[in-house]
């Protein structure tokens, strides 16, 4: 599954990363990581903020996404954090993505109202509002800090820099507050479980440290090994953590933190002193102290050239040739079109300076000097040269240096679209082999037809909406059923998990005459202008020339709104119609032996047969329903069915027991459902209750389905 990584992604080291993803794709999008590539895994220095953060994420069409809160990271607060993942969650409209882990710090009850709890608490409500719409899995890790892998900006980093410059450390936790850290292998290992046994739930995951050490423990193991170290606690009380209600990480994937705190810190200050200790090679040393800061060797280079021109004028003297250059003249034109226009004026200066000294040595007064006009034309010509030579070389030099940037700019743009397009052209080889070779295509439609082939049709409706999710990756699929042409209400019959408490159990048609209206003629109805509440697509199913059932799809991705996923959406419900109509049929033929006298009461056999159906179908959180049962007092069928009448909705199955007591399943009743239906028995004067399940009966006397 290809995934990309972004975030707080330096926490783990590389051998972690393979650990977790195996021989999955993954992309490490941050901008503090270094651009490589080691096998599958490669490293891209980009923000989700950037602009080709789109391109590379619409290439790859991630189906898995792991942000890494840069929280969790003790002392370090991102000032760009909601805006990042934002801007992440707003490019899954192009894509289906499936999974999203969103990998949030560990928070005291103390920080749980400070700036960065409010902060979290937004990224967690923006989080769920796009799982709602788009249909992925979320799941929420709630993780101490990373230990055990030094890197730039981190906690333990920073620590031992400021320690090993003898600087003062003040934390932010308080003394006695509980030390939150695990090392980088126990979260890899929870991740690789996390991902090896992946469930379909939205859930929040607590992750625990090992034992319990405070922050004194941790200034005192500093403290034995940097005994001079000055190191403080925060002042105040100390932080106080809530154990999780869940303990799915230690139930589920029997995972518990190993390592201590306290046991890795010597290992890392370990680490620490040996990247410190790095030496240079001769050559690296050599240059180091040959290399001279630029205002440095423009001093040097100014003294010397200043000395020299006058040990040039000196020695020229006594030569005809050499005397009709202008030394003074020269070395301002070389100063200033090799260092530019200040560099150029200095030299200015100070040749103004040794002509006037050279003039007065001949015998011109100082007076003269600055009163008389003449003598100030070499002047000004010092400082104009000076000019145009500087102004020359610095704009050779911007020009010089704007197309090195624009060129090292499409160099990398040039590198990126290239490994780009490699990485797609690599997919498309891989899809188009599997394609080939692979018979899944014709395996997935025999499949499809094999579970839609039923005799009832709620059997077809309960294995409709895993069909149609599969079929069109979504899962936000409602089906409605309108049993009577002149109803004035269509009946929700089954729905997807994800959608079942945020769609109405039923539609008033009233309010969907244009879709009503579209569906009659044999088309789909597509949203143009789509509103809160509304279905994007609307599907029918036809009998007799009358709109008998919507298939209604919700909430589809930006890149679903095609003719593709259209015309497919037309196959699904023309094979929904062909067995939903045959299944009907075939009710209508057998229903003399379902129904006392083909009515509306049923035998007790095949009204058990709809309960375990109806029991099916809300385990696998696709419908709801509720049983109850009325005192018989010793009426028949026909009687049942007069005093019933018009207290039951035509999707509500009745049974006269053999016990003599009359059974009613409501299906898609909730609570609130169940108090109305309640009511209005009570009203009609019928003993009623809520019952879990029938009375017990040998199983081997029932219909079988």
């Amino acid at each position: 599954m290809d995934t990309l990584l972004t975030g707080n992604a330096n926490a783990i080291s590389d051998e972690s990363i393979e650990k977790i993803f195996g021989d999955d794709t993954v992309i490490i999008a941050d901008p503090s990581v270094t651009p490589r590539k080691e096998r599958h895994i490669r490293w891209i220095p980009i923000s989700p903020l950037d602009d080709n953060f789109k391109r590379l994420f619409l290439t790859y069409g991630f189906e898995r996404v792991i942000f890494w809160s840069r929280y969790t990271e003790p002392g370090f607060e991102p000032t760009d954090e909601i805006y990042r993942l934002n801007a992440l969650l707003s490019l899954t409209r192009h894509i289906k993505l499936r999974q999203f882990i969103f990998i949030a710090p560990y928070l005291s009850e103390e920080e749980e109202d400070s700036d960065k709890g409010i902060l979290l608490e937004s990224c967690k409500n923006l989080l769920k509002y796009y799982r709602d719409v788009y249909g992925f899995t979320l799941k929420i890790i709630y993780s101490p800090g990373i230990v055990g892998h030094l890197h730039k900006g981190g906690f333990f980093t920073g620590l031992f820099t400021d320690i090993r410059n003898g600087r003062k450390v003040n934390l932010n936790k308080t003394a006695g507050s509980r030390l939150m850290f695990i090392s980088h292998e126990d979260f890899s290992t929870f991740m690789f479980r996390l991902l090896d046994d992946f469930r379909d739930e939205n859930e929040s995951i607590h992750l625990l440290p090992s034992g319990y050490e405070t922050i004194d423990d941790l200034i005192s193991v500093v403290k034995s090994l940097v005994p001079n170290a000055d190191i403080n606690p925060a002042d105040g009380s100390p932080d106080s953590y809530m154990d999780p209600d869940e303990k799915i990480a230690r139930e589920r994937y029997g995972w518990i933190a190993l390592s201590r705190t306290s046991d890795m810190v010597p290992e890392l200050y370990k680490e620490f002193l040996e990247k410190e200790s790095h030496k240079m090679g001769f050559f690296e040393r050599l240059r180091a102290k040959v290399r001279l800061p630029q205002k440095l060797l423009l001093t040097a280079e100014l003294t010397f050239g200043f000395f020299m021109v006058e040990l040039a004028v000196h020695i020229s003297k006594s030569n005809v040739q050499f005397r009709l250059i202008d030394y003074r003249l020269l070395f301002v034109v070389i100063m200033s079109t090799i260092w530019g226009s200040a560099a150029g004026f200095i030299s200015a200066t100070l040749m103004i300076i040794s002509l006037a000294i050279a003039y007065y040595r001949n015998g011109t007064e100082w007076m003269m000097l600055f009163y008389d006009p003449g003598n100030w034309v070499p002047f000004i010509l010092f400082y104009i040269t000076a000019a145009i030579c500087g102004y020359t070389r610095q704009r050779k030099e911007d020009e010089a240096g704007f197309v090195r940037d624009e060129n090292k700019k499409l160099e990398s743009e040039n590198e990126f679209v290239s490994d780009l397009y490699q990485e797609a052209l690599q997919y498309k080889n891989e899809y188009k082999q599997n394609l080939t070779l692979s018979k899944q295509g014709f395996g997935r439609i025999f499949d499809v037809v094999t579970r839609l082939n039923q005799s009832r049709s709620e059997l077809i409706f309960a294995e409709s909406i895993p069909v149609i999710e599969d079929i069109l990756d979504n899962h936000s699929v409602a089906i409605y059923t309108i049993y009577d042409s002149s109803a004035r209400f269509a009946r929700l019959e089954v729905s997807s998990p994800g959608i079942a408490r945020r769609i109405k159990k039923s539609i008033d048609l009233s309010e969907y005459t244009d879709i009503i209206e579209t569906l009659s003629k044999g088309e789909l109805w597509i949203n143009r202008k789509p509103q809160e509440g509304q279905p994007c697509y609307v599907a029918g199913v036809l009998s007799d020339g009358n709109v008998t059932v919507l298939i209604a799809i919700y909430n589809v991705a930006f890149s679903q709104m095609s003719v593709y996923y259209a015309n497919l959406i037309r196959v699904l419900a023309g094979l929904l119609e062909n067995f939903i109509v045959k299944a009907w049929q075939y009710q209508s033929a057998v229903r003399q032996r379902e129904f006392y006298n083909g009515g509306g009461i049923m035998y007790e056999d095949y009204f058990r047969m709809q309960l375990r159906i109806q029991r099916n179908m809300s385990d696998n959180e696709i419908t709801d329903f509720r049983l109850f049962k009325i005192d018989g007092e010793g009426k028949k069928a026909d009687e049942w069915e007069t005093l019933l009448r018009g207290k039951t909705r035509y999707n509500d199955s009745v049974c006269l027991g053999n016990d003599g007591n009359v059974y009613i399943l409501a299906t898609q009743v909730d609570e609130k459902g169940e108090e109305i239906i309640m009511g209005r028995f009570e009203k009609a004067g019928f003993k009623c209750e809520k019952i879990e399940d029938m009375y017990p009966v040998d199983e081997t006397t029932e219909v079988k389905e």
